[in-house]
């Protein structure tokens, strides 16, 4: 029991009453509110329910609850933040309670979370997280008309012409993504993506198709994209939302991504992220969308926002974190067909 509740790891037959919590507590009509088939995608795998539950024990009424998804197995796991809610005042410190539940329960190595309350983060800093927002970076098609983007001041971007050997391909094979989960294992990256959870979350996916690229060097691959196209005001852009391996090789694909943003037809490509050098970025011919900037490149898209949205983090972990805007639930669908 803590502070007048329990705290507990939920189990199958809790699915029902959380769900029905984050229609009343969250956000009514939420996705794992409405389809009991996505909320088992996410917070159902491998016969574990990853969320953290808190109750009075003498009614068992639920107080709040903490989503996760499970990252990694093993003797230390990596685990991500998703939903986060208490649902009165009368407990408190509960979601940090639950949350140093799970870290202590669960074998957690690292604990992260992105797209933060603002009302948070002091708690967040004062358990000694490492905090920061998110860096969104953008590849800019050459256009008379922007419909998504809005765009006032179009900077002249080069990239890395240099290093010809590697090359971006689209035929990714299941070699090429345990190949990147082996080397991101063996250097330490944190956190640590195991194969199967990469397989079940952009190869399985029951509503998004993602695209993947891979980057080869001299036939071995060095990294992975994972991409997502959307289409908007009839036209499309690229967004990556992950990547896997050695992220200095995206400095020598500048070339080919800008094919890509060419033969796709998108009036950008962009990329939110954290871990990696500028440098990197520059080199592959990336612009780094400022805070203030005069040029909006959007983030909302269910419902179409043509603004720009800074992304806020925190992480437990205070070296070798990558994180980018695929990680914990931020790029969720908000509606599914049943």
């Amino acid at each position: 029991m803590q502070n007048g509740c329990t705290i507990r790891k939920a189990e199958y037959e809790d699915i029902p009453a959380i769900m029905t919590f984050i229609d009343q507590y969250w956000k009514k009509d939420h996705i794992l509110a409405k389809s009991r088939r996505f909320f088992e995608y996410q917070h159902y795998y491998n016969k574990e329910v990853s969320f953290i539950i808190a109750e009075t024990p003498e009614t068992k009424e639920m107080e709040g609850i903490l989503g996760y998804i499970l990252y990694s197995e093993g003797e230390k796991r990596d685990l991500f933040g998703a939903i986060w809610k208490v649902r009165t005042n009368d407990y408190p410190m509960l979601g940090m309670k639950m949350q140093l539940y799970a870290v202590r329960n669960l074998n957690a190595r690292t604990f992260s979370a992105v797209a933060l309350n603002p009302t948070t983060l002091d708690m967040h800093r004062r358990w000694g997280a490492v905090l920061g927002k998110l860096k969104q970076y953008y590849i800019l098609a050459e256009k008379d008309e922007y419909k998504i983007a809005k765009i006032k001041n179009k900077q002249k971007v080069d990239y890395n012409k240099e290093a010809e050997q590697f090359e971006l391909n689209d035929l990714v094979k299941e070699e090429d993504v345990k190949a990147v989960c082996e080397w991101e294992k063996e250097n330490g990256k944190l956190p640590l993506k195991s194969y199967d959870f990469i397989k079940h979350r952009y190869f399985n996916h029951p509503v998004y198709h993602y695209k993947k690229y891979a980057i080869h060097n001299n036939g071995t691959t060095a990294g992975i994209f994972i991409a997502r196209e959307i289409e908007c005001n009839n036209r499309k852009v690229l967004r990556i939302v992950d990547f896997l391996g050695d992220v200095n090789a995206i400095a020598h694909i500048g070339k080919d991504l800008r094919s890509l943003l060419d033969q796709g037809g998108y009036e950008y490509i962009d990329f939110y992220l954290f871990g990696i050098d500028d440098k990197v970025l520059s080199d592959a011919g990336f612009i780094e969308r400022k805070e203030n900037d005069e040029n909006i490149i959007p983030n909302y898209f269910e419902p179409f926002l043509q603004e720009n949205i800074d992304i806020d983090f925190y992480t437990s972990s205070k070296e070798n974190v990558v994180l980018f805007k695929g990680d914990g639930d931020q790029d969720r669908p908000n509606t599914i067909k049943e």
